[in-house]
């Protein structure tokens, strides 16, 4: 009972740990794209195709993935399950 109150109280502090820490990752990808962008049209690419590839580069953050690289694993879904298991 003692891990579950423990778990219970710090977890509002970790979500917005997370929350801010993922904000601020994308007002960096926001930032890094525009730059990104930028580059390619000085470089002599079509602004638009250079707005569409700045889109996707910033549109690239993901919490999912970032948790997966750092070693958290994520219970599969049942449809999501190798055949036979």
């Amino acid at each position: 009972m003692k891990a579950v109150a423990t778990v219970m109280a710090y977890t509002p502090v970790l979500t917005l740990k997370l929350g801010l820490g993922y904000l601020g990752l994308r007002k960096q990808a926001h930032k890094s794209a525009k730059l990104f962008r930028d580059g390619l049209v000085i470089a002599g690419m079509p602004s638009d195709l250079a707005s569409e590839l700045a889109e996707a580069y910033e549109a690239d953050l993901s919490i999912t993935r970032m948790m997966k690289s750092a070693g958290v694993s994520f219970p599969r879904r049942k449809e999501e399950k190798a055949p036979g298991k």
